[in-house]
């Protein structure tokens, strides 16, 4: 392995060696293989246009979706050094173009680069854009990334100068509106317009805006509730599920303020979606909030839960978040007899039946990088006592731990 943490497959890949490739993976090379820098092979072949070596990767198992770490995915470099046939091969074996950093300028440019080349769905896009009168591009990206992917099965992430364009459009979408709902519905996403870019100094300023409008408005609840909760645009957005989405502690207070307006904490979008499964892309304290304001873990259309679409977009951190207090306490009991070498007390926890329930949930979280979490720490507890190692591993996959693929 070099400096950089490459090892020979990287360089292969980076060369575009596809037979050498192909020698060192019958050999049992990692595909997955991360360099210092969090690189894997993927990226090596995507970032150098090696469309056949990146398709033998992909087909031994590749994480398309692998992030390094300064969050860039093989689609990223695919699509930024115009590599078209890479980024249509990436997309068409599942990469999601809003994984990392989600930068919608990336997005843009890898619709240009793909439009002419035969990508599945930008036939319907053409025709969306024929049919209907010009808006805000990023707006406009924000539908096309779900046309990106035939299954749909990831969660379009609202940023927040994302939202300030959602919000300029939903200004003029008040056909359906009464003039009183209009007039709630102006005083109302200006206030959340203005907070979107406010300083920390003017949170509150904020708050206590939107506090004092549903104040002013407590007489009127119906036409509150309308607008609270109207279904935006294509994808019937709420300002809940849009809100829920943004990853700021901040968000917090005006997600509090909105149920208090009525808003709907189960609202669905078009595709089934609640706020819970928008939180589940990326923030950690907007699930725990709406967990604790009653949210429900419902399946979507796809029969994704917002757990699965957190695993889906490998943020495998918020797993714990969706953890009952019952199951929170059993994985602290497991990892402390892990941690102390304690053999039997780990094989009484996996054999008592009141565990049954909950012990698979526990045994098949992920850490960090998507591995087993309980494996893992086992593999560190036990890294110098090879029998005990091995021996724990065995009790462990018994009772049901995954050793997930290519870790």
């Amino acid at each position: 392995m070099s400096r950089a943490g490459y090892t020979p497959l990287h360089c292969t890949a980076q060369n575009g060696r596809k037979e050498i490739a192909e020698i060192l993976i019958k050999k049992l090379a990692n595909v997955n293989v991360i360099s210092e820098n969090g690189y894997t092979p993927l990226h090596c072949a995507a970032q150098n246009g090696h469309k056949e070596l990146a398709e033998v990767l992909i087909s031994n198992g590749a994480n398309v979706n692998a992030v390094n770490k300064n969050r860039h995915t093989p689609l990223y470099w695919a699509a930024k050094n115009g590599h078209t046939k890479v980024a249509k091969a990436l997309i068409d074996t599942g990469a999601n173009p809003l994984l990392g950093r989600r930068d919608v300028r990336l997005l843009k440019l890898l619709i240009t680069l793909t439009k002419n080349d035969g990508l599945k769905h930008l036939g319907k896009i053409e025709e969306s854009q024929q049919e209907k009168e010009p808006v805000d591009d990023e707006y406009e990206l924000l539908k096309y990334s779900s046309l990106l992917r035939e299954d749909r099965s990831l969660i379009d992430v609202v940023e927040k100068d994302t939202f300030d364009n959602l919000i300029c459009t939903w200004f003029a979408d008040v056909s359906n509106l009464t003039p009183n709902q209009r007039k709630l519905n102006k005083e109302l996403l200006c206030i959340l317009k203005g907070f979107l870019f406010c300083s920390s100094k003017s949170y509150y300023d904020y708050v206590i805006k939107l506090k004092d409008f549903l104040q002013k408005n407590e007489n009127n609840k119906e036409d509150l509730r309308t607008i609270v909760n109207l279904e935006r645009g294509e994808s019937k957005l709420t300002l809940l599920h849009a809100l829920s989405s943004i990853n700021d502690l901040a968000i917090e207070g005006f997600i509090d303020l909105l149920l208090e307006g009525g808003a709907e904490l189960n609202a669905k979008d078009d595709r089934g979606r609640t706020p819970l499964h928008y939180a589940a892309c990326s923030s950690f304290s907007n699930i725990n909030f709406l967990l604790k304001k009653g949210a429900l873990s419902i399946s979507d259309e796809q029969g994704k839960t917002p757990l699965d679409i957190a695993i889906d977009n490998h943020n495998y951190h918020l797993e714990d978040c969706f953890l009952t207090d019952e199951q929170k306490n059993l994985k602290e009991e497991l990892y402390s007899a892990l941690v102390s070498n304690s053999q039997s007390q780990l094989e009484k926890l996996l054999n008592e039946p009141k565990n049954t329930q909950n012990l698979k949930k526990i045994l098949n979280l992920h850490d960090y990088k998507g591995r087993s979490k309980i494996l893992q720490i086992a593999r560190n507890v036990l890294h110098n006592k090879e029998d005990l190692r091995k021996e724990v591993e065995r009790l462990l996959l018994g009772a049901g731990a995954i050793d997930y693929e290519g870790f």
